[in-house]
């Protein structure tokens, strides 16, 4: 296999991308899970803060698969899919970039309008209660749509794999 995309495989680039976004996503939903039930509650600003790194490497990378993807072959339009799964794939793939850099970008406001420091920038403006209250509360409802779209994605890519759809189309 090679590095980059073909027009009918994805490179290692692009799935050692997607795999380590797949490992971050999940550790950083697993980091908060219980924020509010011992021992979690006793090192909240920790686990904040760790969230919040990793929740900005993930931006970064999300940034670069993005960037990757734009420049790149994208296989799923040889995969032996009908138009409307074709175009239900590339609008879940689509859906995820968005929400998951939306919600880096909300999780970061939520941080710098707490009055908490914001990795690599530091403390930005005063704390605004209300306005970081709306901020996690949009954070909250993206990491939801997040699992939904996580889901869907997941289920379609192993129905797609074990109906062979995955394979080019022949010509």
């Amino acid at each position: 296999m090679q590095l980059t995309n073909t027009p009918s495989h994805y490179g290692w680039i692009a799935r050692i991308a997607h795999w380590t976004s797949v490992v971050l996503v999940g550790w950083l939903y697993l980091d908060v899970s219980g924020l509010d039930v011992p021992p979690k509650v006793h090192s909240r600003d920790a686990v904040v803060a760790a969230h919040a790194a990793a929740g900005l490497g993930l931006l970064a990378l999300m940034c670069l698969r993005l960037a990757w993807r734009l420049g790149n072959p994208n296989p799923v339009h040889r995969f032996r899919l009908s138009p409307w799964r074709r175009a239900l794939a590339l609008g879940v793939h689509r859906s995820l970039y968005v929400v998951v850099i939306g919600q880096s970008l909300v999780g970061l406001a939520a941080l710098a309008a707490s009055g908490a420091a914001v990795p690599l920038l530091g403390r930005i403006g005063t704390a605004d209660g209300a306005l970081a209250g709306a901020a996690r509360a949009w954070h909250e409802g993206l990491a939801s749509a997040l699992l939904l779209l996580v889901l869907v994605h997941a289920s379609a890519a192993i129905a797609h794999q074990i109906a062979g759809v995955t394979e080019p189309a022949t010509d």
